[in-house]
């Protein structure tokens, strides 16, 4: 995924990801030998650990063999385990295709310069020669961590590394982790319905049997990406080390647009502001962002979801600051009220409202302890009364899409872009145990009249398969309802890709 433009939050994981679908670089074999201290060029085995600059997840520890070459050094994580663990993909592209998507069965490689006076050493940490599933890394010095960069120069996280000896055991006991995320899924997945079929049955053996080989964290969760990636057909279900204060620690001299995953940014020229989410981790960053666009008094504000996964019900937040009057934004149901929701029942399930911060939290808490919640949102006094408009796309999903079918339906916001993914499953995180959490789809949707989202999403009210073309038509539509001549600069989505979204009354 671009660091640039895809989600922030699952970009600073690529490198761990790395998931089953690209092309690695070259590989390295492990050397049999530590490095005695850290010096650079790297040369030698070491425990290389990303840490993202949020409490949402933890550390992610992985051992990594490196050689020195001309420009700096290439280090890669354990041969062969990517060939072990990936099972299916082999079976679907023949032995053929799967040594060309992980050279040498390596997860993962790391190519980088070293520094040279004040010229930090740059590399590529993730997918070898696919940027598109990767970061970009900066060394500044040999004695700080690496720095994880967007392709704009924004750091998402740290790379630390320490000498690491060949011969350490598994740094995690991984197969008790598979054994309590076959139990989590049984007794909390969306519908129960699905453990009877095959294919969670093959998944959660391969996971289990993943864990029997992973002997470092990156290992661990590429085995259980793999194994879904070959079985699961819903929301992907996502382990990861629990999120602690190590994070911020780390990074308390970091600025809060470096660290916030929604950020907002101001156009002098015309007047609109654009608050982009990445990721809905926390309602206090909807409100923080919300209350720094509200001191720009723009004339508009454009919603750019198009990379968000919902994450989290901080996303329904959002619509307290631009809604007028109260908005039902519909029923999120667990599996012991699955056969009653599916059937139009919803007056056993209990009401929460968001008015705040805190009361998303009170909302999830309803969800999780009672299995069922059916939430009202609350307009803010200091709302913006302004035009509004949403960027969507095919991977705005989860809790993202009740937001946006709340802003078609109330037709408080047009929406610009492609329909929505069409998962609308809640996540939930699960204590499995040992430090982890699994994320996992715990709860499913339905609107107020009890509409299916599932599948097939939410269509926008203007459709651009162009990201600039969309951007480009909602600043035009803003600036009208704002009664503002659109500046020259703005160009007609005509324009840009031969449609354009058509004036209202």
């Amino acid at each position: 995924m671009n660091t640039s433009r895809q989600h922030a939050i699952l970009s600073l994981f690529a490198s761990v990801a790395m998931l089953a679908g690209g092309c690695a670089g070259p590989s390295v074999q492990h050397s049999g030998r530590a490095a005695g201290n850290i010096s650079l060029p790297l040369d030698g085995v070491y425990r290389a650990t990303i840490i993202p600059p949020f409490d949402f997840i933890g550390p992610i520890s992985g051992r990594i063999s490196a050689k020195p070459t001309k420009s700096g050094f290439v280090a890669s994580t354990r041969p062969d385990i990517a060939w072990d663990m990936i099972g299916g993909v082999q079976g679907i592209l023949g032995s053929f295709l799967v040594p060309f998507i992980f050279p040498g069965g390596t997860i993962g490689t790391w190519t980088s310069g070293i520094p040279d006076g004040d010229k930090p050493g740059e590399g590529w940490f993730g997918v070898g020669g696919i940027k598109s599933a990767g970061v970009k890394t900066r060394i500044v010095s040999a004695d700080k961590p690496a720095e994880l960069v967007t392709d704009n120069g924004r750091r998402v996280g740290l790379l630390k590394i320490e000498p690491e000896s060949p011969d350490s055991p598994p740094i995690n006991n991984y197969p008790p982790l598979a054994d309590a995320i076959e139990k989590a899924i049984g007794e909390r997945l969306y519908d129960s319905t699905l453990m009877s079929k095959p294919a969670m049955h093959a998944y959660t053996e391969q996971v289990k049997y993943n864990a029997r080989m992973a002997k470092d964290d990156v290992e661990f969760i590429f085995g259980t990406v793999a194994a879904a990636r070959n079985h699961i057909k819903f929301t992907m279900p996502l382990v990861f080390p629990k999120g602690d204060a190590r994070s911020r620690a780390a990074m308390a001299d970091w600025s809060a647009s470096e660290l916030a995953p929604i950020r907002a940014t101001f156009d002098e020229k015309t007047g609109l502001a654009t608050v982009r989410m990445d990721a809905f981790l926390h309602a206090e960053d909807v409100d923080r962002v919300f209350r720094q666009t509200l001191d720009w008094k723009p004339k508009g504000i454009i919603i750019d979801v198009r990379s968000a996964p919902g994450v989290t019900l901080a996303s329904l937040r959002t619509l307290s600051w631009v809604i007028a009057e109260p908005i039902d934004t519909g029923f999120w149901f667990g599996p012991r009220q699955r056969a009653e929701a599916l059937e139009g029942k919803f007056d056993n399930i209990p009401c929460a409202e968001i008015s705040s911060a805190a009361s998303v939290e009170e909302a999830e808490a309803i969800l999780d302890t009672q299995g069922a919640v059916h939430i009202t949102v609350r307009p803010e006094p200091d709302r913006f009364t302004g035009p509004v408009a949403i960027l969507t796309s095919k991977r705005s999903s989860a809790s993202v899409e009740p937001l946006v079918w709340a802003f078609k339906s109330s037709k408080r916001a047009d929406s610009y872009g492609q329909t929505t993914a069409g998962k609308p499953l809640l996540s939930r995180p699960i204590d499995i145990g040992s430090g982890w959490i699994l994320w996992l789809a715990a709860a499913d949707y339905r609107t107020p009249t009890n509409e299916r989202l599932t599948d097939r999403g939410i269509k926008p009210n203007f459709e651009f398969s162009s990201r600039e073309a969309a951007q480009a038509a909602a600043e035009r539509r803003l600036l009208k309802d704002a009664g503002v001549e659109p500046p020259v600069a703005i160009a007609s989505p005509r324009a840009l890709n031969g449609t354009s979204a058509p004036d209202r009354p």
